[in-house]
């Protein structure tokens, strides 16, 4: 019995250790402002006639444009894709003290660029949240594009203690560790997102699980209920800007109760389409999705 609890304890040490990926080394530009280093790539076209800035979705990084973004730099537009604060190579909201919503700080990025009626913002998933949060603060942006647009929700400290807990941190690092060592997991992950098994298969899960590995990351996801700031429907409505709003076929991601309560907020205010695919469509349906912006910025 001690045997078999001592190889039990390794395993466990094994597993729920964190193995740690140096943020520092990763290729692209960062963004300093107070505690928070943001990480972003910059891809710029040869006769710019535009900027975009890309925010990705829940667990991913700025990565998950790279398959859209040269159709967008071939059509003149100079693209700028940033990993939101806890994910990607960005600064772990765990590891500071002074909190700055990832709106903020997005924001500073952007107009550390240019001024923020120069651009046009891309959401994906919770990107799009982000995304609509901030057009709902900056109305002079010129355009909003939203692929597949989560609505997020945020509750007091008190209210996130079944996720906000040294257990449930302890089982999301075992949980990762556990798809690092076995990369089939992640395999079958995206084929879930993607219903595509030629891309699942040829998927670098890497370029998914490194990341997720930076220390810090799952304190902060599971905190993030009570740190990030969540969407209102009132301020959905009040969006008066140009809106491209591009859901999948199918998605196995969002309710539907928050996909129909987006569309029904820009019901008459934007232009909606479907995109063959399920939810992350942007990645393995990226031509066609990107030409629905296309079409829908000429």
């Amino acid at each position: 019995m001690k045997k078999i609890i001592s190889v039990i304890l390794a395993v466990c040490l094994v597993f729920c250790s964190s193995i740690i990926v140096n943020a520092e080394n990763a290729d692209g530009l960062y963004y300093e402002q107070g505690e928070y280093k943001l990480h972003y790539t910059e891809t710029l076209a040869e006769n710019s006639i535009g900027r975009i800035m890309f925010i990705h979705g829940f667990l991913y990084s700025g990565r998950t444009w790279d398959y859209m973004i040269p159709y967008f730099v071939e059509a003149g537009y100079d693209c700028y894709a940033v990993d939101v604060v806890s994910f990607g190579y960005s600064t772990r909201e765990s590891t500071v003290e002074n909190h700055i919503d990832r709106e903020d700080l997005i924001v500073g990025l952007m107009e550390s660029i240019a001024p923020m009626d120069e651009w046009t913002i891309a959401g994906h998933s919770m990107g799009g949240s982000i995304a609509m949060n901030i057009a709902y603060d900056y109305p002079e942006i010129q355009n909003l594009l939203l692929y597949a647009p989560a609505f997020m929700t945020s509750v007091a400290p008190e209210n996130n203690r079944m996720m906000n807990n040294a257990f449930t941190i302890a089982m999301c690092k075992f949980m990762l560790n556990v798809v690092r060592a076995m990369p089939f997991i992640a395999t079958f992950g995206v084929y879930k997102v993607t219903d595509d098994w030629t891309y699942a298969k040829s998927y670098n899960a890497s370029v998914l699980l490194d990341p997720l590995a930076v220390d810090g990351t799952m304190e902060s996801i599971c905190a993030m209920n009570e740190t990030a700031r969540g969407n209102k429907i009132e301020e959905i409505k009040a969006l008066e800007m140009p809106i491209l709003l591009v859901w999948a076929t199918t998605d196995s991601v969002l309710p539907v109760a928050s996909t129909n309560a987006i569309s029904a907020a820009l019901e008459g205010k934007a232009v909606e389409k479907t995109c063959e695919g399920n939810h992350l469509f942007i990645e393995n349906k990226a031509q066609a999705a990107a030409q629905f912006a296309l079409d829908f910025l000429a």
